[in-house]
């Protein structure tokens, strides 16, 4: 568990290794839709959304367009690695779009251009979306993460599961389940942008994730 997808899949690129020796994950990374889910809904007008591929979640960029394309959303975008000038590579992706979605990537890259992007986002009043509550609390509108208790719960059942019933799910590779939603009010304060409480957005969060798996 707190593996992040990418690590696993390099550990695990096939399934001879896990055949022969069952091994199995719950990622740290929370789904793209979800982002964008969330995205959509704290300002469901922004029809313009930015965002930023590294080394790593370059891989995501088709599946990011998907699902920008599919909401009707014009997705702004610009690859970037350690070696890059991330405030050149940032500003005409953050000036041309109404709303950030941050991506997680190497560590040391998120370190690297996450106060730049919540510098320039903010100097340019485009809401970001972010994915740890660090990030709510240094400037993005508001984050979606799994806490160690939504990760421990998920895992808990998983096992429980296998354990009393021989539920072979477990040795399917899962996104979290669980989730947590945290906002900063005062930074959509200051963007004009009305937030609900945590507790209501969670539940508007999870009706419009339900809506979205219908289709």
């Amino acid at each position: 568990i707190f593996i992040p997808k990418n690590a696993y899949d390099s550990i695990h690129p096939g399934d001879t290794l896990i055949s022969t020796r069952k091994v199995s994950a719950i990622y740290l990374d929370q789904p793209l839709k979800r982002l964008m889910t969330l995205a959509c809904l704290l300002k469901p007008e922004a029809k313009k959304f930015g965002t930023i591929f590294g080394p790593i979640s370059q891989s995501a960029q088709p599946e990011m367009e998907g699902l920008a394309k599919a909401g009707g959303i014009e997705l702004k975008y610009d690859f970037l690695s350690k070696e890059d000038n991330p405030v050149s590579t940032l500003k005409p992706v953050v000036t041309e779009s109404e709303l950030f979605i941050a991506i997680p990537d190497h560590a040391i890259l998120n370190k690297a251009i996450a106060r730049w992007i919540l510098y320039l986002s903010f100097q340019h009043k485009i809401p970001v979306i972010g994915f740890s509550n660090a990030y709510t609390n240094a400037g993005a509108i508001a984050s979606v993460y799994s806490s160690p208790n939504d990760i421990g719960k998920q895992a808990a059942e998983a096992i429980a599961g296998w354990v009393k019933d021989g539920n072979n799910s477990i040795w399917d590779p899962v996104y979290p389940r669980y989730f947590t939603l945290s906002t900063n009010p005062a930074v959509a304060r200051s963007l004009g942008i009305s937030l609900p409480s945590d507790k209501e957005l969670y539940i508007q969060f999870k009706q419009k994730e339900v809506m979205a798996d219908d289709k």
